[in-house]
């Protein structure tokens, strides 16, 4: 019986520590961690902003999908997204980015879950009006997450114009 005993307690704090390993696994990296990710590997997003801006007419680029569905269409080439993606995953920005005309707001995507429809994502957004349409300002996108609003818009000023955003839906 003693070995029952044991062994189910085993199998309890074995569940409980994967359980745990998994809430882990699906949070968003914290602010601190983005920030210093941000200032470690500027030059980095600043090689991708200027990408970009060359880029017209290419809306995203994810880890396995683009906007155009084929960027050659419109002169880029499957290097030149080789480029984005490898340059994207040595920053972390594992979801790519979005950016659409006039170019004035460009998103990179560190963390993404759920389906487009209802989901959660946290990233860094390059804006130099900072004039974000129906979004709030906080001190702490960490607060704003834990604080569990079903439904959260909301940016955090970093310096310039770079900040990080969450979406909650």
């Amino acid at each position: 019986m003693r070995t029952a005993a044991r062994n189910l307690i085993v199998c309890v704090v074995a569940i409980c520590v994967a359980g745990y390993l998994l809430w882990q696994w699906f949070q968003p990296p914290s602010d601190g961690a983005m920030i210093a990710n941000l200032t470690r590997n500027r030059a980095t997003f600043e090689r991708l902003l200027a990408m970009i801006h060359e880029d017209r007419g290419l809306e995203r680029v994810d880890v396995d999908w683009t906007r155009p569905e084929d960027p050659a269409s419109i002169g880029v080439s499957p290097e030149r997204i080789a480029t984005y993606r490898r340059l994207m995953r040595e920053i972390g920005v594992m979801r790519g980015f979005y950016a659409f005309e006039p170019r004035d707001e460009v998103s990179f995507m560190a963390y993404a879950a759920g389906l487009s429809i209802r989901g959660q994502s946290k990233g860094y957004v390059w804006s130099p009006s900072g004039e974000f349409q129906d979004a709030g300002m906080v001190e702490s996108l960490d607060a704003a997450w834990r604080s569990g609003h079903r439904r959260l818009w909301t940016y955090r000023h970093v310096e310039g114009p770079w900040y990080l955003h969450l979406r909650v839906d």
